[in-house]
C-alpha cells in the first residue's frame, strides 16, 4: 500500500476489545490465556482504535494521498520509514481489514503462517509509544526510532538494540483496580495463581507485584476465571 515496497516495523503493543462472549473465536490464534483491563485505563494512557482500511476504499485514498503529500523532513534520512508527530500519527494505527496472520511459535521461536483472518474482528486497540509526545515542544528522544525497515527488524541486534532504548523511556503499567478479569485455560490453575498473587514476596522482580497492597491481592483473586467456563457460561 502506498507504493512502499518494505513493511515496516512499528512499535506497539495491542489490545482487543472483544467481549467474553465472542472469545472462543479468537482463542485458536491468541491462546488461551489473557488479562482483560478496564477501558478507562487504556483510554487514560492513550491507547486508541485502530483504522482498518481496504484497498480502493475511501479512507484508503485519503491516506494515500496525505502519505505523498508528508514533507521529506517526515522520514528517516537513510530509508522509508517515517518519524512520528501530529502529521504521521494516523500511520502508526492502520491496519488491514483482512490479511495473512503470523505468530511466533513459542517451541520453535519461528514465525508460522496461520492463514487469512479478517483483523477487523480482533477490534484492536492500540498502544504507540509516543502517542503522548505530539505536541510541538515534545519530540521523541534521542536514540528511540519511531519506525524501523523491515531489513532492519529482521537483524536481531538491531532489533535489540531499538527495544532497548524504547524500554529505557517507555514503560505501560497498570494496576489492580485496572484489571477486569485474569484468565486461564482451565479451573485447576486457578488456585495455582491465587497462590502466586498471595505469595508475591519482597525479592519479586515485578515492582508493581512487590508493592501490591493486601486488598489490592484479594481484589485480583476475585478476577480470575477460566477459559472453559466463558466457553460454557457466555
Amino acid at each position: 500500500m502506498f507504493g512502499v515496497a518494505e513493511c515496516p516495523g512499528i512499535p506497539m503493543a495491542s489490545f482487543c476489545d472483544i467481549p467474553l462472549s465472542h472469545a472462543r473465536r479468537h482463542v485458536d490464534d491468541y491462546g488461551r490465556y489473557a488479562i482483560g483491563l478496564d477501558k478507562k485505563w487504556g483510554m487514560s494512557k492513550n491507547i486508541a482504535p485502530v483504522h482498518y482500511i481496504y484497498e480502493g476504499s475511501m479512507c484508503a485514498r485519503v491516506i494515500f494521498d496525505v502519505y505523498h503529500s508528508l514533507p521529506k523532513e517526515a522520514f528517516e534520512v537513510d530509508c522509508t520509514c517515517m518519524k512520528f508527530n501530529t502529521r504521521t500519527a494516523i500511520f502508526f494505527y492502520g491496519k488491514p481489514y483482512r490479511g495473512h496472520l503470523r505468530r511466533k511459535d513459542t517451541t520453535s521461536e519461528k514465525v508460522v503462517e496461520k492463514g487469512e483472518v479478517t483483523f477487523y474482528d480482533e477490534r484492536e486497540w492500540r498502544y504507540v509509544p509516543f502517542a503522548d509526545q505530539t505536541k510541538a515542544t515534545e519530540e521523541v528522544p534521542a536514540g528511540v526510532r519511531a519506525m524501523l525497515s523491515e531489513r532492519e527488524y529482521a537483524k536481531p541486534e538491531i532489533l535489540d538494540e531499538a527495544s532497548t532504548s524504547l524500554h529505557n523511556h517507555y514503560r505501560l503499567t497498570f494496576g489492580a483496580e485496572d484489571v477486569k478479569y485474569l484468565i486461564v485455560e482451565n479451573e485447576d490453575e486457578i488456585p495455582e495463581l491465587v497462590d502466586f498473587i498471595y505469595s508475591v514476596q519482597a525479592d519479586c522482580e515485578n515492582r508493581e507485584l512487590r508493592s501490591c497492597p493486601e486488598n489490592d491481592k484479594k481484589r485480583l483473586t476475585t478476577r480470575v476465571i477460566s477459559m472453559r467456563q466463558i466457553e460454557q457460561d457466555f
